[in-house]
């Protein structure tokens, strides 16, 4: 949708406006993609140049936008879903501040679980004043202020529970910024482990690799004397293609991982028509889980990427052409993932084989992954929300074409 053109002269009444720069420039973005760009146009206002506009920024489906009087950018902004009472839905005002600029807060921690007492070394060095103002350095836990001015800090935590740890960076000018996470005091993170055999991470057509996997929590206990459920555990195999690794490259061991499929539904404009329970403009993740199967893979990928309607009524879903077909693939198993009817089924077994078949007949120099996630129980006997005390790990192994992976 195209928006308004600057022009300096509606505002010379006003004490602040947008600079120089954008003079005579056309601001257009996109309702679905939540996309602004500032396009600059010649003197027979032909097509020059398109600059992304705030693109830190997220945006939630920007319906309206106008320079107002005050010389302050008005934008509205509709919200993600369709036809609700969104939370998100809004009326922001931008304004251009020139002058000293408020600093940035960045709070990191070398671990943010584990159990009492937990000794935890926070920083705020990533902390940056982009006028190069000294910083003053402000520490809070759970809203109490902690006696420490220092870009460094190591904190005690000797009672089980959920501390908000606060860092609040200010300038010499008065300009403050703040940063917070969270650490879970009484709850260890999962192990996880994977063995294979042979232990080789190279591929070949219809090979075979036997896999065994192991989970471990301080907490919760073992998959290998069953105090951990086998049902508990996420395992997941796939095959990724080389044109989906440009896209996203796989992430190794890390707290709270995803699977590829729910990974690339979560950053899509999919949210604007679907919810997982609700219907919204389209049918739910589960209606369409309970709806199709395995054997509609194909014809759901050619829906998405071409659009259609009908099938669910008289709202049009929107064609995603930019999207490679590996990609929507692994998106339409995630959808079929969540059936009602079958959401205990979580994958494969613990232990068992995994042939590589997958890329015969596709794209080569791809990857398959072999992924394992467990989320814990967290903090049962806390008086905090157990769920928000939860932690999740993922393992995986990947197999390349020549045994290496980057």
């Amino acid at each position: 949708m195209a928006g308004p053109i600057f022009h300096a002269n509606d505002f010379v009444q006003t004490a602040r406006t947008f600079p120089a720069y954008f003079e005579n420039k056309l601001f257009i973005y996109e309702w679905m993609r939540d996309w602004f760009f500032v396009v600059t146009l010649d003197t027979n206002q032909q097509y020059v140049r398109a600059e992304q506009f705030m693109p830190q920024s997220q945006f939630s489906h920007p319906m309206d936008m106008i320079f107002a009087s005050d010389g302050n950018m008005y934008l509205l902004e509709y919200g993600q879903q369709w036809k609700k009472q969104n939370q998100d839905a809004r009326l922001n005002r931008i304004s251009y501040v020139s002058g000293n600029r408020k600093p940035n807060a960045k709070l990191t921690a070398d671990k943010v679980a584990g159990s009492a007492p937990l000794v935890v070394n926070l920083s705020a060095a990533g902390s940056v004043d982009y006028d190069g103002d000294t910083l003053e350095y402000q520490w809070a836990i759970n809203g109490e202020p902690v006696a420490n001015n220092q870009e460094l800090g190591t904190f005690t935590f000797d009672e089980n529970g959920e501390y908000i740890v606060e860092l609040t960076v200010v300038d010499s000018a008065g300009q403050k910024d703040s940063s917070s996470l969270t650490i879970i005091v009484g709850n260890d993170a999962p192990e996880i482990s994977i063995t294979i055999t042979p232990d080789s991470y190279k591929y070949s057509d219809n090979g075979v690799v036997s896999y065994t996997i192991e989970v471990f929590d301080e907490q919760d206990g073992t998959s290998e004397n069953g105090s951990i459920s086998a049902g508990d555990i996420s395992v997941t195999f796939e095959y990724l293609s080389a044109t989906a690794l440009a896209e996203t490259s796989a992430v190794g061991h890390q707290v709270s991982s995803k699977p590829k499929g729910q990974e690339l539904t979560d950053k899509s404009d999919c949210r604007a028509c679907h919810d997982i329970i609700r219907t919204v403009n389209g049918p739910s993740y589960q209606a369409i889980a309970a709806k199709y199967d395995e054997t509609d893979v194909r014809f759901l990928v050619a829906k998405i990427i071409n659009g259609g309607a009908g099938v669910w009524g008289d709202s049009a879903m929107s064609a995603h052409p930019q999207l490679p077909p590996e990609e929507v693939a692994a998106m339409v198993n995630y959808i079929l993932s969540l059936d009602p009817n079958n959401i205990e089924n979580k994958g494969l077994p613990l232990k068992g084989n995994v042939r590589f078949e997958k890329h015969l007949g596709q794209q080569k120099d791809g990857q398959y992954i072999l992924r394992a996630s467990y989320q814990d129980k967290g903090l049962t006997n806390s008086a905090i929300d157990t769920d928000s005390s939860r932690l999740t790990i993922s393992e995986q192994i990947i197999f390349t074409a020549n045994g290496k992976s980057e």
